[in-house]
């Protein structure tokens, strides 16, 4: 079972970007891939590229991979790997093995599942837990570390909205074709 979605980036009622949403789901394996492409000019162009990859099998995150660039250079390469049930993580500072709870929702996984009755989210990019909380019917507030935070707005089980908060900035993304959800359905991490 494999599912496509598309979001468009706006900033300033302008879109700046898209990304494009991944979920296979195959024999006890769930692969999400997000890639993202913003373009931002402020006296110049500025490129962002982002391509990030995680991996459950039967229901635990067992990799992730958080890759981006800004004007062609490396920004942030990022992994999170499950090894004899303890975590390895490794980025541009720092190696380390930590024991946690194994990893059941994340926030690749935000695009395909609503995350109902889940209090804590692991960021692959931040490589650790953030607080999540339902603001309304479907809608959810996702804390960052600095902070931040965002919102993530579910219809039937898909994220079709996101709006960023942050200190220099606002965006949100916004599913391209409405319509996606019924043609392709969310990729659960239940078996």
């Amino acid at each position: 079972q494999e599912s496509t979605f598309e979001y468009e980036v706006f900033r300033n009622n302008k879109i700046i970007g898209h990304t494009v949403v991944n979920g296979i789901k195959s024999s006890g394996k769930v692969t999400y891939r997000v890639s993202s492409e913003i373009r931002l000019t402020i006296i110049k162009e500025f490129i962002f590229r982002s391509f990030e990859e995680t991996v459950f099998e039967k229901g635990v995150m067992t990799f992730s991979s958080v890759q981006r660039t800004l004007n062609g250079q490396k920004k942030s390469d990022r992994t999170t790997r499950l090894i004899n049930q303890v975590y390895q993580v490794v980025n541009e500072e720092e190696n380390k093995r930590f024991h946690s709870v194994l990893v059941m929702h994340c926030t690749n996984s935000l695009y395909l599942n609503e995350p109902v009755n889940q209090g804590q989210i692991y960021s692959e990019h931040y490589q650790q837990w953030l607080n999540i909380s339902p603001v309304n019917a479907h809608s959810y507030k996702l804390t960052l570390p600095d902070g931040n935070y965002t919102f993530y707005h579910y219809q039937n089980g898909i994220c079709n909205k996101i709006e960023i908060y942050q200190t220099f900035y606002n965006a949100s993304l916004k599913l391209r074709k409405q319509g996606q959800e019924r043609m392709n359905v969310p990729i659960s991490l239940s078996y």
